[in-house]
């Protein structure tokens, strides 16, 4: 495809390739980003049944080590979510100004982080997990 990348106005004979390519993007990544607070949420619990074994933190692990690691996993998901959501809000402005150039209806838009967006609770998600990890970390019993 010859598109230029520069321009709002895509290229008239891909433009409904382009607008099908950016709809599929949009979804993966909406997709991905549930995926991640998934794999967020079990692997936090795998970390507090192990916080609550005394046989892991004595044979592995220290508690100390589980809550930083805890907390580190936090923040990488963060990370990945951030750019997952940058990521999705350039292909829907990108499906958006296609979509008008072809006559449909553009994609609405929301607030970036807003408490009623998909990023703004996936976001207070991430917060409110990290800062359980280092509360408990500060102020949590060591093993």
């Amino acid at each position: 495809m010859s598109l230029d990348r520069e321009s709002e106005h895509p290229d008239p004979d891909h433009a409904v390739e382009e607008y099908k390519v950016a709809c599929d993007f949009m979804r993966q990544y909406a997709l991905l980003r549930f995926l991640y607070l998934t794999l967020l949420t079990g692997t936090t619990g795998s970390l507090v049944t192990a916080l609550g074994s005394p046989y892991v933190r004595e044979a592995y692990l220290p508690a100390s080590a589980i809550k930083v690691g805890g907390l580190a996993m936090v923040l990488a998901f963060l990370a990945m979510e951030l750019r997952a959501a940058r990521f999705w809000r350039h292909m829907r402005d990108r499906a958006g100004a296609i979509a008008v150039h072809l006559g449909f209806a553009p994609f609405p838009t929301s607030p970036r982080f807003g408490p009623a967006s998909t990023g703004g609770a996936a976001v207070a998600v991430y917060v409110v997990m990290a800062t359980g990890w280092l509360l408990s970390l500060l102020f949590g019993a060591s093993g």
